[in-house]
Protein backbone atom coordinates (compact mmCIF):
# COMPACT_ATOMS: atom_id res chain seq x y z
CA UNK A 1 0.00 0.00 0.00
CA UNK A 2 3.06 2.58 0.44
CA UNK A 3 3.75 1.72 -2.53
CA UNK A 4 1.22 2.20 -4.40
CA UNK A 5 0.72 5.41 -2.29
CA UNK A 6 3.87 6.89 -3.46
CA UNK A 7 3.44 6.26 -7.12
CA UNK A 8 -0.33 7.75 -7.29
CA UNK A 9 1.71 10.84 -5.47
CA UNK A 10 4.27 11.12 -7.89
CA UNK A 11 1.59 10.44 -10.84
CA UNK A 12 -0.39 13.51 -9.63
CA UNK A 13 2.95 16.01 -8.85
CA UNK A 14 3.26 15.16 -12.61
CA UNK A 15 0.21 15.80 -13.86
CA UNK A 16 0.29 19.33 -11.99
CA UNK A 17 3.36 20.31 -13.10
CA UNK A 18 2.31 19.36 -17.00
CA UNK A 19 -0.84 21.15 -16.42
CA UNK A 20 1.15 24.16 -15.16
CA UNK A 21 3.67 24.48 -18.25
CA UNK A 22 0.87 23.57 -20.72
CA UNK A 23 -0.84 27.10 -18.94
CA UNK A 24 2.27 28.89 -18.87
CA UNK A 25 2.89 28.03 -22.76
CA UNK A 26 -0.59 28.87 -23.90
CA UNK A 27 -0.92 32.02 -22.28
CA UNK A 28 2.36 32.71 -23.83
CA UNK A 29 1.18 31.88 -27.13
CA UNK A 30 -1.97 33.90 -26.54
CA UNK A 31 -0.03 37.41 -25.52
CA UNK A 32 2.53 36.81 -29.02
CA UNK A 33 -0.64 36.51 -30.97
CA UNK A 34 -2.77 39.21 -29.65
CA UNK A 35 0.40 41.24 -29.67
CA UNK A 36 0.40 40.58 -33.27
CA UNK A 37 -3.33 40.24 -34.80
CA UNK A 38 -2.86 44.24 -34.98
CA UNK A 39 -0.23 44.20 -37.45
CA UNK A 40 -2.16 41.82 -39.35
CA UNK A 41 -3.40 43.94 -42.86
CA UNK A 42 -6.35 43.06 -44.85
CA UNK A 43 -4.10 42.35 -47.19
CA UNK A 44 -2.51 39.42 -45.02
CA UNK A 45 -6.16 38.03 -45.60
CA UNK A 46 -6.35 38.11 -49.02
CA UNK A 47 -3.35 36.32 -50.04
CA UNK A 48 -3.63 34.06 -47.40
CA UNK A 49 -7.09 33.08 -49.66
CA UNK A 50 -5.23 33.36 -52.88
CA UNK A 51 -2.73 30.76 -51.30
CA UNK A 52 -5.20 28.64 -50.15
CA UNK A 53 -6.67 28.44 -54.13
CA UNK A 54 -3.10 28.10 -55.37
CA UNK A 55 -2.58 24.99 -53.37
CA UNK A 56 -6.06 23.77 -54.57
CA UNK A 57 -5.32 23.92 -58.16
CA UNK A 58 -1.31 21.94 -57.26
CA UNK A 59 -3.33 19.10 -56.03
CA UNK A 60 -5.90 18.75 -58.54
CA UNK A 61 -2.73 18.94 -60.96
CA UNK A 62 -0.80 16.70 -59.03
CA UNK A 63 -3.84 14.20 -58.25
CA UNK A 64 -3.20 11.47 -60.72
CA UNK A 65 0.45 11.82 -62.44
CA UNK A 66 3.57 10.19 -62.38
CA UNK A 67 6.02 11.27 -59.36
CA UNK A 68 7.20 10.84 -56.47
CA UNK A 69 3.81 12.32 -55.04
CA UNK A 70 0.34 11.03 -56.99
CA UNK A 71 -3.08 11.37 -55.42
CA UNK A 72 -4.65 8.42 -57.36
CA UNK A 73 -8.03 9.20 -55.28
CA UNK A 74 -7.90 13.29 -57.01
CA UNK A 75 -9.14 12.18 -60.69
CA UNK A 76 -10.66 13.66 -63.62
CA UNK A 77 -13.12 10.55 -64.87
CA UNK A 78 -12.74 6.99 -63.76
CA UNK A 79 -13.91 3.89 -66.13
CA UNK A 80 -14.46 0.12 -65.16
CA UNK A 81 -16.30 -2.55 -66.17
CA UNK A 82 -19.92 -3.36 -64.23
CA UNK A 83 -20.01 -6.74 -62.63
CA UNK A 84 -23.49 -6.81 -63.20
CA UNK A 85 -24.96 -6.80 -67.14
CA UNK A 86 -27.89 -5.57 -68.28
CA UNK A 87 -30.80 -7.43 -67.63
CA UNK A 88 -32.70 -9.25 -70.76
CA UNK A 89 -35.25 -6.61 -70.89
CA UNK A 90 -33.35 -3.52 -71.57
CA UNK A 91 -33.39 -4.72 -75.46
CA UNK A 92 -29.57 -6.22 -75.82
CA UNK A 93 -30.14 -10.12 -75.76
CA UNK A 94 -27.59 -10.77 -78.59
CA UNK A 95 -24.96 -8.93 -77.19
CA UNK A 96 -25.56 -9.91 -73.71
CA UNK A 97 -24.71 -13.18 -75.01
CA UNK A 98 -22.20 -12.52 -77.07
CA UNK A 99 -19.94 -11.02 -75.09
CA UNK A 100 -17.88 -12.18 -72.16
CA UNK A 101 -16.33 -10.12 -70.13
CA UNK A 102 -12.58 -12.19 -69.24
CA UNK A 103 -11.99 -12.52 -65.89
CA UNK A 104 -8.97 -10.46 -66.32
CA UNK A 105 -10.71 -7.25 -66.74
CA UNK A 106 -13.30 -8.10 -64.32
CA UNK A 107 -11.67 -5.77 -61.60
CA UNK A 108 -9.93 -3.21 -63.96
CA UNK A 109 -9.86 0.37 -63.51
CA UNK A 110 -9.23 3.31 -64.91
CA UNK A 111 -8.38 7.00 -63.90
CA UNK A 112 -7.22 9.99 -65.52
CA UNK A 113 -5.59 13.24 -64.39
CA UNK A 114 -4.02 16.39 -66.29
CA UNK A 115 -0.86 14.91 -66.28
CA UNK A 116 -0.97 10.98 -66.37
CA UNK A 117 -3.53 8.10 -65.89
CA UNK A 118 -3.56 4.84 -63.25
CA UNK A 119 -4.35 1.57 -63.67
CA UNK A 120 -5.48 -1.06 -61.31
CA UNK A 121 -5.86 -4.59 -61.49
CA UNK A 122 -7.66 -6.87 -58.63
CA UNK A 123 -6.38 -5.97 -55.52
CA UNK A 124 -2.97 -4.29 -56.40
CA UNK A 125 -1.71 -1.28 -55.98
CA UNK A 126 -2.16 1.93 -58.38
CA UNK A 127 -0.36 1.96 -61.11
CA UNK A 128 0.42 5.56 -62.54
CA UNK A 129 1.91 6.74 -65.96
CA UNK A 130 2.36 9.95 -67.55
CA UNK A 131 0.54 7.87 -70.51
CA UNK A 132 -0.72 4.81 -72.23
CA UNK A 133 2.16 3.74 -73.99
CA UNK A 134 4.53 4.18 -70.41
CA UNK A 135 2.56 1.47 -68.80
CA UNK A 136 4.13 -1.30 -67.55
CA UNK A 137 3.64 -4.45 -69.99
CA UNK A 138 2.01 -6.79 -67.78
CA UNK A 139 -0.77 -3.84 -67.53
CA UNK A 140 -0.94 -3.48 -71.32
CA UNK A 141 -1.34 -6.71 -71.35
CA UNK A 142 -4.44 -7.08 -69.54
CA UNK A 143 -7.44 -8.07 -71.41
CA UNK A 144 -9.49 -4.77 -72.10
CA UNK A 145 -12.41 -5.10 -74.62
CA UNK A 146 -13.63 -1.79 -74.41
CA UNK A 147 -10.14 -0.28 -74.29
CA UNK A 148 -10.91 1.48 -71.08
CA UNK A 149 -7.25 2.15 -70.88
CA UNK A 150 -6.40 3.63 -73.84
CA UNK A 151 -9.78 5.71 -73.26
CA UNK A 152 -8.79 7.36 -70.20
CA UNK A 153 -5.66 8.41 -71.76
CA UNK A 154 -6.81 9.99 -74.98
CA UNK A 155 -9.31 12.02 -72.92
CA UNK A 156 -6.13 12.88 -70.76
CA UNK A 157 -4.07 14.21 -73.77
CA UNK A 158 -7.45 15.24 -76.40
CA UNK A 159 -9.72 16.63 -73.54
CA UNK A 160 -8.01 18.03 -70.33
CA UNK A 161 -5.77 20.99 -70.64
CA UNK A 162 -3.88 22.02 -67.92
CA UNK A 163 -2.48 25.32 -69.49
CA UNK A 164 -5.45 27.56 -68.00
CA UNK A 165 -4.88 26.19 -64.83
CA UNK A 166 -0.89 27.02 -64.77
CA UNK A 167 -1.76 30.21 -66.22
CA UNK A 168 -4.75 31.37 -63.43
CA UNK A 169 -1.76 30.29 -60.63
CA UNK A 170 0.66 32.38 -62.20
CA UNK A 171 -1.71 35.38 -62.13
CA UNK A 172 -2.81 34.20 -58.51
CA UNK A 173 0.95 34.26 -57.80
CA UNK A 174 1.43 38.04 -59.12
CA UNK A 175 -1.17 39.50 -57.26
CA UNK A 176 0.32 37.53 -54.35
CA UNK A 177 3.17 39.42 -54.92
CA UNK A 178 1.67 42.69 -55.69
CA UNK A 179 -0.43 42.82 -52.00
CA UNK A 180 2.21 41.59 -50.21
CA UNK A 181 4.41 44.36 -51.28
CA UNK A 182 1.62 47.35 -49.82
CA UNK A 183 3.33 49.33 -47.17
CA UNK A 184 2.93 48.15 -43.38
CA UNK A 185 3.13 49.94 -39.64
CA UNK A 186 5.34 52.02 -39.45
CA UNK A 187 6.59 54.63 -36.36
CA UNK A 188 6.15 58.69 -36.64
CA UNK A 189 6.14 61.24 -34.31
CA UNK A 190 3.30 63.56 -33.96
CA UNK A 191 3.51 66.85 -33.19
CA UNK A 192 3.47 66.60 -29.17
CA UNK A 193 6.04 64.28 -29.85
CA UNK A 194 4.26 60.91 -29.20
CA UNK A 195 4.78 58.13 -31.26
CA UNK A 196 2.63 56.62 -32.97
CA UNK A 197 1.66 53.92 -35.37
CA UNK A 198 0.93 54.90 -39.26
CA UNK A 199 0.13 52.91 -42.20
CA UNK A 200 0.14 54.86 -45.65
CA UNK A 201 -2.47 53.71 -48.11
CA UNK A 202 -1.01 51.03 -50.90
CA UNK A 203 0.01 52.21 -54.86
CA UNK A 204 -3.11 52.80 -56.66
CA UNK A 205 -1.02 51.09 -59.24
CA UNK A 206 0.38 48.28 -57.56
CA UNK A 207 -3.52 48.16 -56.60
CA UNK A 208 -5.19 47.87 -59.89
CA UNK A 209 -2.86 45.86 -61.65
CA UNK A 210 -3.89 42.89 -58.84
CA UNK A 211 -7.42 43.75 -59.37
CA UNK A 212 -6.39 43.04 -63.55
CA UNK A 213 -4.26 39.66 -62.58
CA UNK A 214 -6.92 38.16 -60.39
CA UNK A 215 -9.87 39.37 -62.52
CA UNK A 216 -8.59 37.38 -65.41
CA UNK A 217 -7.17 34.53 -62.74
CA UNK A 218 -10.63 33.89 -61.91
CA UNK A 219 -12.10 33.92 -65.34
CA UNK A 220 -9.56 31.12 -66.43
CA UNK A 221 -10.77 28.90 -63.20
CA UNK A 222 -14.08 29.35 -64.35
CA UNK A 223 -13.55 28.26 -67.76
CA UNK A 224 -10.88 25.22 -66.55
CA UNK A 225 -13.75 23.94 -63.72
CA UNK A 226 -16.68 24.39 -66.37
CA UNK A 227 -14.41 22.56 -68.98
CA UNK A 228 -13.24 19.67 -66.43
CA UNK A 229 -16.54 19.30 -65.36
CA UNK A 230 -18.35 18.93 -68.59
CA UNK A 231 -16.18 16.98 -70.98
CA UNK A 232 -15.73 14.38 -67.59
CA UNK A 233 -19.27 13.88 -67.49
CA UNK A 234 -19.95 14.06 -71.70
CA UNK A 235 -17.38 11.34 -71.86
CA UNK A 236 -18.58 9.42 -69.16
CA UNK A 237 -22.29 9.00 -70.25
CA UNK A 238 -20.76 8.28 -74.44
CA UNK A 239 -19.02 5.90 -72.50
CA UNK A 240 -21.92 3.69 -70.62
CA UNK A 241 -23.94 4.53 -73.72
CA UNK A 242 -21.28 2.77 -76.09
CA UNK A 243 -20.81 0.30 -74.24
CA UNK A 244 -24.37 -1.28 -73.71
CA UNK A 245 -23.75 -0.53 -69.97
CA UNK A 246 -21.08 -3.11 -69.65
CA UNK A 247 -18.68 0.07 -68.83
CA UNK A 248 -19.20 2.37 -65.52
CA UNK A 249 -17.72 5.50 -65.80
CA UNK A 250 -18.02 8.08 -62.88
CA UNK A 251 -16.27 11.81 -62.38
CA UNK A 252 -14.22 12.11 -60.19
CA UNK A 253 -15.72 14.71 -56.80
CA UNK A 254 -12.53 15.68 -55.47
CA UNK A 255 -11.28 16.86 -58.59
CA UNK A 256 -14.45 18.91 -59.20
CA UNK A 257 -14.90 20.25 -55.81
CA UNK A 258 -10.92 21.38 -55.62
CA UNK A 259 -11.76 23.34 -58.64
CA UNK A 260 -14.82 25.09 -57.85
CA UNK A 261 -13.29 26.07 -54.44
CA UNK A 262 -10.48 27.50 -56.19
CA UNK A 263 -12.65 29.16 -58.49
CA UNK A 264 -14.42 30.67 -55.32
CA UNK A 265 -11.49 31.53 -53.49
CA UNK A 266 -10.28 33.50 -56.52
CA UNK A 267 -13.55 34.93 -57.35
CA UNK A 268 -13.63 35.76 -53.33
CA UNK A 269 -10.30 37.81 -53.37
CA UNK A 270 -10.96 39.78 -56.95
CA UNK A 271 -14.18 40.84 -55.09
CA UNK A 272 -12.06 42.18 -51.63
CA UNK A 273 -9.39 43.65 -53.52
CA UNK A 274 -11.87 45.75 -55.78
CA UNK A 275 -13.81 46.83 -52.24
CA UNK A 276 -10.45 47.91 -51.22
CA UNK A 277 -9.65 50.16 -54.22
CA UNK A 278 -12.93 51.64 -54.03
CA UNK A 279 -12.98 51.98 -50.24
CA UNK A 280 -9.62 53.80 -50.83
CA UNK A 281 -11.04 55.83 -53.99
CA UNK A 282 -14.03 57.36 -51.86
CA UNK A 283 -11.41 58.25 -49.02
CA UNK A 284 -9.14 59.93 -51.20
CA UNK A 285 -12.29 62.20 -52.59
CA UNK A 286 -13.44 63.07 -49.05
CA UNK A 287 -9.91 64.42 -47.97
CA UNK A 288 -9.48 66.43 -51.17
CA UNK A 289 -13.36 67.82 -50.40
CA UNK A 290 -12.04 68.72 -46.71
CA UNK A 291 -8.98 70.50 -47.86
Amino acid sequence: MPFTTTVVSFLKRIWHLSLHISTVVMAGFFRWLFRHIPFIGYHHVISTILSIAILCHCLLLAGVSRGPVSFPSIYTLELRYNDQWPSAETGNDIFNQTFVLPPEAARLRARAGYFGICIQTTDKPWSCASAYDQLPLALRSVPDPFNIMSTADQFRSGVLFPGLILLCEVLAFLGIVGLLSFPGWSEETDTDGSIMQVKPFPSMQISKAAVVALTFATALAFASALWQHTSAAAIASLAETTSRGLVHASVGGSASALAWVSFFLLILSDIAIVVMVLSIIVLDRLIADDD
